[in-house]
């Protein structure tokens, strides 16, 4: 009996004495900043509010604190993995083990914060509307990604259902139509002698509905009929949340014919893989074995003289790839050197007059190459990192064309949507 409560003690001394090191050396040591495995900033030490503490806040703060800096942290997600793998787990901290290798992030419809759905969709349509009646219709469009559970559903594990990402198109559609029929109905019911004149309003409003749904380019579709016409050509990555060269490809086609653009061919480019050992930022939260992921470039084989530029930089750059991406972990920056609030793109070799702007997140690193071929000035803003007025960026570069191209995900939980008006 005492030889069975010694050891019980000496296990839970051992544990809360493991449990103490680990802690002041998180408390200690200098935290990281950027974690390289993960691609993203790490959680920095919190400074001690009283009303965060009141709030609890300070509490929520601290513990993602933790998470985040925890020694050998990586080496301990990857033994999380395997053990619960060995319990035949197919959605392992937030990612579906999917067939054929593929790893996919889980959306479920309780990770979006409904007020913030509803907030993001009432600025896009704002913005959309604001952008047709200056530039036109034919000028506007609205690319809205879905992720490869949406897309990939036979890889899905058997079990699995994520959040249906047609919802938010649907949502964005049927909103229009709700929001515009009610603006309308108001205004008839103040009218004087408005009777008879609700089917007249709805009608328009109808039709209102109908031109701002005409503006979203059909992205799924076009990346399902890629899957089942190239399969041999994979449209995601099965190790990152991007789509990969092919699947913008696709989505390219699908936007330069609904502006009236003759897209480009595959036969038109010399198709480059340059990488074919890509781990991306899904098996970065897994932290275990997977199949690598190529990288393919498209190459024109027209040549085209391009002058880039980053963040107004005044050095310029000739080409739209940054080939020393391909030796560091984030080898998606391969495609206009990642992550930046300005990117222009000046195509020397083209005069048409129009100049278009991307309002995006990282899905159009791999497109704007693509978008490039067809107007002499290509910019990208990305609002996480960029703070100037969007209205006023458009008036000074003389701005014909317009894109809002997010991934879904993204774009649901995205609190930087309120720079698109400001």
């Amino acid at each position: 009996m005492k030889n069975r409560s010694f050891h019980s003690l000496s296990v839970t001394v051992l544990f809360c004495g493991f449990l103490l090191a680990f802690s002041l050396v998180s408390v200690f040591s200098s935290p990281k900043v950027f974690s390289e495995t993960e691609n993203r900033y790490l959680a920095g030490r919190p400074a001690f509010l009283l009303k965060d503490l009141k709030s609890g806040e300070f509490g929520k703060k601290y513990e993602l604190y933790l998470s985040d800096q925890f020694p050998l942290r990586n080496r301990w997600i990857g033994l999380k993995t395997t053990l619960e793998k060995t319990q035949f787990k197919k959605e392992i901290n937030g990612v579906f083990l999917g067939h054929d290798g593929y790893f996919m992030d889980a959306l479920y419809s309780e990770d979006i914060d409904p007020d913030l759905y509803e907030k993001n969709l009432d600025r896009l349509r704002l913005f959309a509307e604001t952008q047709r009646q200056n530039l036109g219709d034919e000028h506007v469009r609205i690319m809205l990604v879905p992720s490869a559970a949406q897309v990939l559903t036979d890889l899905l594990p058997a079990a699995a259902a994520p959040f249906n990402q047609g919802k938010v198109t649907a949502d964005f559609i049927n909103r229009e139509a709700a929001k515009d029929c009610s603006a309308a109905d108001g205004l008839a019911n103040r009218a004087d002698g408005a009777a008879g004149s609700d089917g007249a309003a709805n009608s328009d409003s109808a039709a209102d509905s109908d031109s701002l749904a005409a503006l979203l380019v059909p992205t799924e579709s076009s990346l399902k009929a890629a899957v089942r016409e190239r399969p041999e050509n994979p449209v995601y990555y099965r190790t990152d949340h991007h789509w990969t060269a092919y699947g913008a490809f696709a989505g390219y086609q699908a936007w330069a014919r609904s502006l009236g653009i003759s897209p480009y061919a595959p036969e038109d480019f010399d198709i480059q893989t340059v990488s074919k050992d890509f781990y991306g930022t899904i098996q970065s939260k897994l932290n275990t074995a997977a199949v690598p992921d190529s990288i393919q470039l498209f190459i024109p084989k027209k040549p085209v003289r391009y002058e880039v530029y980053y963040d107004e930089n005044p050095e310029m750059s000739d080409s739209l790839y940054a080939m020393d991406a391909l030796k560091t972990k984030d080898q998606y920056r391969v495609y206009l050197d990642g992550n930046h609030g300005r990117t222009d793109i000046i195509n020397q070799d083209l005069a048409n007059g129009r100049r278009l702007l991307i309002l995006k997140d990282s899905y159009a690193h791999c497109f704007a190459p693509f978008a490039s071929l067809h107007f002499d000035r290509v910019h990208t803003l990305d609002l996480r990192y960029y703070n100037g007025k969007v209205s006023d960026f458009i008036e000074e570069q003389e701005i014909t064309d317009v894109l809002v191209l997010y991934q879904i995900p993204g774009f649901v939980k995205d609190r930087d949507l309120g720079k698109l008006n400001r």
